[in-house]
């Protein structure tokens, strides 16, 4: 091959991956910055192994995923005012610089969007309260009610009550990343509905499904017994490869949450990347995780 082939490859290389890049500016004015925070799910409808990302929090820009079609964006004041839009892109190697300006006060907040590039845009937007406007509320019977925010040392929750049982919506995004790490829904206090975790990168790792009241199996299959007495819950779990294929797939038994206790039964299915089945599995009693 010629040099100057070689010199031609590299150049159109460069040439994409800066047609590929996406710029991010945010000027809060007087606002201050830790209260403002700007999430985007890319590409919709999107992907199963899709999640939404945050692109700005506590005054620090990340990078705008690449993807096109329609591209909802949602920018949250404190947790209690929130204006969104939609962007729709034709292409996902167009670039574009975005711009975000705030200005206004507590009680009347603007932002201007000037979206410049191949797909432009620009509006003016009103925040507008949110339902639910404050965190971490008690009522007058000191039980908690609306979104409650806390940490763990890989995740940061969102966590809806009812009357003082988790009811509703529940959201984990990961520290490192800002990507949402689970979610799912619980009904008066129990994990309900499906749920869904993902890896830092918001790649899918598991499913939960089908979960119902368990009335059956109270010891592991050594012959101990089960920790806290009978597992309240019992679910159908699938366990994804990065290439989205299933790994494995059976039942699982849990009494609060399957994230922090659960434990396997019955028969289990097994798959190579490829989502071939390559082995199956009939656990007696209750298999330990």
């Amino acid at each position: 091959m010629r040099k100057t082939d070689i010199f031609g490859i590299i150049l159109l290389a460069v040439v994409l991956m800066t047609a590929c890049g996406n710029d991010l500016k945010v000027d809060c004015g007087t606002l201050n910055p830790n209260d403002i925070e700007i999430i985007l799910s890319a590409g919709i409808p999107m992907r199963l192994n899709d999640s939404p990302t945050i692109i700005y929090k506590d005054g620090i820009c990340y990078d705008i995923p690449n993807e096109y079609g329609e591209n909802d964006w949602a920018i949250n004041y404190k947790g209690q005012k929130q204006c969104a839009f939609r962007h729709f892109k034709t292409n996902c190697r167009h670039s574009h610089k975005y711009n975000f300006s705030f200005f206004g006060n507590h009680d009347t907040i603007y932002c201007i969007i000037d979206i410049r590039g191949k797909d432009a845009e620009k509006d003016t937007l009103i925040f507008k309260e949110l339902e639910n406007n404050k965190y971490n509320q008690l009522d007058s019977n000191g039980l908690k009610q609306g979104i409650w925010l806390s940490e763990t040392p890989s995740d940061r929750v969102e966590t809806n009550y009812y009357n003082g049982k988790r009811h509703g919506i529940y959201i984990a995004y990961s520290r490192k990343s800002n990507k949402i790490s689970s979610i799912g829904e619980f009904r008066n206090n129990a994990m309900s509905g499906t749920w869904y975790t993902f890896d830092d990168y918001g790649i899918l790792l598991s499913k939960v499904e089908n979960i119902v009241e368990n009335n059956d199996y109270y010891y592991f299959a050594d012959g101990t017994y089960y920790y806290g007495g009978k597992p309240k819950h019992k679910a159908h779990y699938v366990n994804y490869y990065p290439n989205g294929n299933i790994k494995s797939e059976g039942t699982i038994l849990f009494s609060d949450t399957f994230e922090t206790e659960s434990s396997e039964y019955g028969f289990w299915k097994y798959y190579d990347e490829k989502g071939n089945l390559i082995k199956t599995e009939e656990i007696e009693g209750v298999k330990k995780k």
